[in-house]
C-alpha cells in the first residue's frame, strides 16, 4: 500500500505544470509582455485569429499633421478656431488628440470647457467660449448641414482626415500621416506561417496604410461592431485574441478569449486585458505564440509521460514487486525529470504547430 501511494504521486500535475506556467510568464515579461494569468498562455497557444486595432496599436502613437485647411468664412478667425480645437483635444489621451495639440501648441484660451463629450471611435466635442465644436471622423455628424464642404476642403496630401464641425457644419479639416510600428510589416508573414488569421478592426473610414492582401480590413467600425465581429469568431472556436489600446476597444476585448493592451493605451483597455505590452512592441507576438505553443506541447508530454510512468509503477507496486524505498527513489527521479523539463528556458524556438 505504501509503495502504491508513493508511485501515485502526480508530480507532473502538482509541481511541473505550475512551474512551467510561471517560467513562461517570466519569459513573456522579459520579452515585454506582462501577464499574471496562466490561462492566457493556453489561449495564446490555441488562437487561430488575432484582431488588431489600428491607430495606436499597429501604428505609432504619434501622428504627423501635414496639412490644415478651413473654409473661407473662418480664414480670419483661423487662430481662434485652432485654439479652441487644441483646448478640447487636450482633454483626450488619444494619440491623434496628442498629435493635434502638439501641432497647434498653446490654445490661448482659459481652461473652461462645457458640454465636453467623448464619442468612442469617432472623436470628441465641447463648447469653448460659444463655439460648439466636434472634432473627429467624418461619421461623427450623421447629416452635416453642408456636405459639399468635404469637396471644398479636398487637399493634395494623402493621409487620415480629422474634421472639425461647428453646429453640424464642416468648417475645417486636418490631414495626418501615420506609420507602422517597428517590426509590424515583417510580422504578417510570420503570423501567417504560424497558421494565424489576422483582421484589422478600425474606426477609420479608409485606412491609408498599405496592408497585405491576406489581412482582412474592416473599416468604419464602432465599438459595438468590433465586439460583434470578435463574438462571432469566439463562437466559431477560433480562440480569438484582440490587441488594442483605446476605450472603444474594451468591449471587443471582453468578447475575446484573451486580450492584449498597449502600454501607452487607455487605462480602461489595460484593466480589461489579460496581458500588457509595456513597450508597445507588437512585433514580439510571433515569438510569444511560439513560446506558448512550446509550453503547451511540453506540458502535454509531461502529463502523458507521468500517466504512463505512474500506471506502470502502480501496477508493479500493487503486485508487491516494488519495495516502498525503491518506489520513493524512482518517483523522486520522475519528479526531477518533469521539473527539469518544465524549467528549461525556451530559446531560439522555431516550433510551429499547424
Amino acid at each position: 500500500s505504501m509503495a502504491v501511494l508513493l508511485v501515485a504521486c502526480p508530480c507532473a500535475l502538482g509541481l511541473a505544470t505550475p512551474l512551467a506556467i510561471w517560467r513562461g510568464l517570466y519569459q513573456f515579461a522579459q520579452s515585454g509582455m506582462l501577464s499574471r494569468d496562466g490561462a492566457f498562455i493556453d489561449v495564446l497557444a490555441q488562437t487561430r485569429t488575432i484582431f488588431f486595432d489600428k491607430t495606436g496599436t499597429l501604428t505609432e502613437s504619434a501622428h504627423q499633421v501635414v496639412d490644415f485647411k478651413c473654409i473661407e468664412e473662418w480664414q480670419s478667425r483661423r487662430e481662434e478656431l485652432l485654439g479652441a480645437v487644441s483646448l478640447i483635444e487636450s482633454k483626450s489621451t488619444h494619440p491623434i488628440a496628442a498629435s493635434l495639440v502638439k501641432y497647434i501648441g498653446n490654445s490661448g484660451f482659459a481652461d473652461v470647457i462645457s458640454q465636453l463629450e467623448i464619442f468612442p471611435g469617432e472623436g470628441i466635442g465641447g463648447d469653448v467660449e460659444g463655439l460648439s465644436l466636434k472634432i473627429g471622423e467624418a461619421t461623427l455628424v450623421k447629416n452635416p448641414s453642408d456636405p459639399g464642404a468635404l469637396n471644398d476642403l479636398a487637399m493634395r496630401e494623402a493621409g487620415k482626415r480629422i474634421f472639425v464641425f461647428l453646429d453640424n457644419t464642416i468648417i475645417a479639416v486636418f490631414v495626418l500621416k501615420e506609420i507602422f510600428r517597428a517590426g509590424v510589416s515583417e510580422n504578417w508573414k510570420v503570423l501567417q506561417d504560424l497558421g494565424i488569421q489576422m483582421e484589422v478592426l478600425t474606426g477609420d473610414p479608409e485606412p491609408q496604410l498599405n496592408f497585405p492582401e491576406t489581412i482582412a480590413i474592416h473599416a468604419g467600425m464602432l465599438a459595438g461592431d468590433k465586439a460583434e465581429r470578435v463574438r462571432v469568431s469566439a463562437r466559431n472556436g477560433d480562440f480569438p485574441i484582440f490587441v488594442g489600446d483605446g476605450i472603444n476597444d474594451s468591449a471587443a476585448m471582453k468578447e475575446a478569449d484573451a486580450a492584449i493592451a498597449m502600454g501607452s493605451g487607455e487605462e480602461l483597455a489595460q484593466s480589461t486585458a489579460q496581458a500588457l505590452l509595456v513597450s508597445d512592441r507588437v512585433s514580439v507576438l510571433p515569438e510569444l505564440i511560439q513560446h506558448a505553443r512550446a509550453i503547451q506541447s511540453r506540458l502535454k508530454a509531461n502529463l502523458y509521460y507521468a500517466v504512463a510512468y505512474n500506471s506502470i509503477g502502480m501496477l508493479l507496486a500493487a503486485f508487491g514487486w516494488l519495495h516502498p524505498v525503491v518506489a520513493a527513489v524512482i518517483m523522486l527521479g520522475s519528479s526531477l525529470f518533469v521539473l527539469a523539463r518544465s524549467t528549461v528556458p525556451f530559446k531560439g524556438i522555431t516550433y510551429v504547430n499547424t
